[in-house]
């Protein structure tokens, strides 16, 4: 995964770069380093394990389209299949919060 272009109009040079492009893109920080955004839910989620994410990695179709987002499954499994305890404990942490970014939704 390179040549991805950033804001500025340039694409990255390489693979860090790239996952950097991505992260900062899906991931925005407010200035305190924490997205603020938090609704206050009362439910409790069960802890989402290794072996149920790739179970769902492995089930999907690599070959669909990009979502709004550009990404496509393939980006995502790679991110997944590069670390996989970060991967679930990011899903298991937006769950515990209730807060997905902004930028994983839908934008009608």
């Amino acid at each position: 995964m390179k040549n991805i272009r950033m804001e500025n109009g340039e694409y990255t040079k390489n693979f860090r770069d790239s996952i950097q492009v991505v992260l900062e893109h899906h991931f925005p920080r407010s200035e305190d380093g924490i997205v603020e955004k938090q609704i206050k839910i009362n439910m409790n989620f069960p802890v989402i394990t290794q072996e149920e994410l790739k179970t769902v990695m492995d089930d999907m179709d690599i070959n669909k389209s990009p979502g709004p987002d550009g990404l496509t499954l393939g980006i995502i499994r790679e991110f997944f299949f590069l670390d996989p305890v970060w991967f679930t404990e990011l899903f298991n942490d937006c769950t515990r919060q209730g807060v997905f970014p902004d930028f994983w939704k839908l934008q009608r």
